[in-house]
């Protein structure tokens, strides 16, 4: 596996380090069909002699697995069309509420239209949020994932304006709509069966979309300002499924304890994250951007990272001194 060629550090990025992302989406895109199949089911029960008056028999789990296909289809196509019923008994109901949610009159079913606008904005950004990653980290040349330089533009980037901005805009679509859910459940469906469950679920819900949007928002970021240029050509150790199961900022909890255990001269955590020959250029890049760094801003690290340098040259001291006697 070249380093030269092998995109690991683009399947790194994609997979992990934006992996909340996908959760936030998922999350609100499941609470979205439930809370829609519970509404539907909610709306024929109370509308026995309308049209959807043959699917009275129909079992609970039918109508709301109706409901669920339903809003599911609006969710990616825009139309919101109702297929309840069997053909082979003559139940079977079709109707079609309308065919784009910009199409009649917008206060017909004015949530559901809502709803899925707000879906495809969130999927528009969260897409437009993917795309201005992968472009940034294709800019910086990098590949490999176990790259310095890799693990410094991931920590920048989640330091930089532009996308802070859109992961907020991203992430306030599932927050609103999950608040919504939320107050719309605990107000508005006193009389509904399985209340209380369905509490619990929105609840969980909810902090599936809040959590993965906290991660995003504020990342606990281990080291702030590396900068890329710094660590032209150094490589970590990274096992290899660590492509896919850690982040970034928990291998800078690892490179922050290591530092820590060199600064008192045991430098053997350190040799396992990296290459001989990378060693020494780490240490002196580090050493270099302590006067680059805001002592304010984490001093734990500069104390680690000013007295590395020191450490590094008394073992070199001492290695020469013991070659030439």
């Amino acid at each position: 596996m070249s380093r030269s060629w092998f995109p690991s550090a683009y399947i790194h990025l994609l997979v992990v380090e934006l992996a909340p992302l996908y959760v936030m989406i998922a999350s609100m895109y499941s609470a979205i069909k439930e809370r829609g199949a519970a509404k539907f089911y909610t709306w024929i029960r109370n509308h026995r002699s309308g049209l959807f008056a043959e699917l009275d028999h129909l079992g609970d789990f039918a109508v709301k697995d109706c409901g669920k296909a339903a809003f599911e289809r609006m969710i990616w196509t825009g139309m919101l069309k109702f297929e309840c019923g069997d053909k082979s008994d003559g139940t079977f109901v079709e109707h079609t509420v309308f065919v784009s949610p910009f199409e009649g009159n917008f206060r017909s079913w004015a949530l559901a239209r809502a709803v899925c606008l707000l879906d495809w904005y969130v999927f528009f950004m969260c897409a437009g949020t993917v795309a201005c990653c992968i472009f940034l980290l294709w800019r910086t040349g990098e590949r490999s994932f176990n790259s310095a330089g890799y693990v410094a533009f991931t920590w920048n980037l989640e330091q930089s304006k532009r996308y802070n901005v859109m992961v907020l805009l991203a992430a306030s679509g599932p927050i609103i709509s999950g608040i919504y859910i939320l107050i719309f459940v605990l107000f508005f469906t006193e009389d509904e069966p399985g209340r209380g469950i369905g509490l619990l679920d929105m609840i969980f819900q909810l902090g599936l979309v809040a959590y993965p949007a906290k991660l995003l928002l504020i990342p606990a970021t281990p080291i702030h300002h590396w900068t890329m240029d710094h660590f032209a050509g150094i490589h970590f150790k990274r096992k290899w499924w660590c492509m896919f199961t850690q982040s970034n900022d928990a291998f800078g909890v690892i490179i922050v304890d290591a530092l820590w255990r060199a600064k008192h001269g045991h430098f053997e955590k350190l040799d396992k994250l990296l290459n001989p020959r990378d060693t020494e250029a780490f240490l002196l890049a580090a050493g270099k951007m302590q006067d680059e760094e805001d002592s304010e801003e984490d001093p734990l690290v500069l104390s680690i990272l000013k007295d590395l340098s020191p450490v590094m040259r008394n073992d070199t001291a001492t290695e020469s001194s013991e070659s030439e006697v």
